[in-house]
């Protein structure tokens, strides 16, 4: 589940517990207990070099996440990427990380890392991805 974390500063951090991950398309972490806003991973995009290979280029992952505010029965999907490039000339690549606008209250959602790496003798199922991101409220 997401702790929330208030700090002295302008910011406060809302993010995973250490150990903590949000897997693909399992229970949804509370990422806000006062608003009851869930957190779900719904769909992994990964184009990384399998780990077992040499590569002339790291590739990318994206990921959406899906904020459930289930108070409100609102949901808002976000996109973010690792290493993701313009496909087209003038395209802007998906960041790692959003602002997203839950009812009035603006958040900094960034992706920190998704697990496992590729590997082409075992290749992660869907279920296998787990992500890690840090939100904080702006």
């Amino acid at each position: 589940m997401f702790i929330v974390f208030l700090t002295s500063c302008k910011t406060e951090k809302i993010s995973l517990k250490e150990g903590t991950r949000i897997f693909y398309y399992q229970q949804p972490d509370l990422m806000d207990s006062k608003t009851q806003t869930l957190v779900t991973l719904t769909q992994v995009e990964d184009a990384r070099c399998p780990e077992d290979v040499v590569c002339i280029w790291a590739g990318y992952v994206s990921v959406n996440l899906e904020f459930d505010l289930r108070e409100l029965k609102k949901k808002h999907n976000l996109k973010l990427c690792l290493g993701c490039p313009s496909l087209k000339p003038g395209d802007t690549p998906t960041p790692a990380y959003s602002e997203i606008d839950l009812e009035g209250t603006r958040y900094q959602v960034s992706l920190q890392s998704v697990k496992p790496n590729p590997n082409t003798k075992t290749p992660p199922k869907k279920e296998d991805y787990e992500v890690s991101v840090q939100i904080e409220k702006l």
